[in-house]
């Protein structure tokens, strides 16, 4: 009687500390879920602020310069802006190498935002 006592007891002490185990390991990686997702949160919200401040800065641009902007942005080569603004390929170039300038200056306060991305 006394080793089915002393089994049992082996057993629900062993049973308690792999539970408890199990658990510390699962909160742990609940803690680094939680501190990635925040991460991830943060970095958003950054870039979500860096957007709009470009956004802003373009839109302070003269016209045609913010025009070209935005499609570069979009992705349009050099050869599609000048059609669909109608105007040369090296009038877009030389917009854009302005306009390029005029924003270094505009964001040059905001540059270690621009490190994140």
């Amino acid at each position: 009687m006394k080793s089915v006592k002393t089994f049992l007891y082996v057993s629900v002490k062993n049973l308690c500390l792999n539970y408890l185990r199990d658990t510390k390991e699962k909160s742990t990686s609940d803690a680094e879920l939680l501190e990635k997702i925040e991460g991830s949160f943060d970095n958003m919200i950054i870039e979500e602020e860096s957007v709009r401040m470009i956004n802003s800065a373009i839109n302070k641009l003269p016209a045609q310069s913010s025009k070209i902007m935005k499609l570069t942005i979009e992705g349009v080569k050099n050869m599609e802006i000048a059609e669909i603004l109608g105007i040369s390929v090296n009038s877009v170039k030389t917009l854009k190498y302005n306009a390029l300038k005029t924003l270094k200056v505009a964001l040059k306060d905001y540059y270690f935002l621009f490190l994140f991305f």
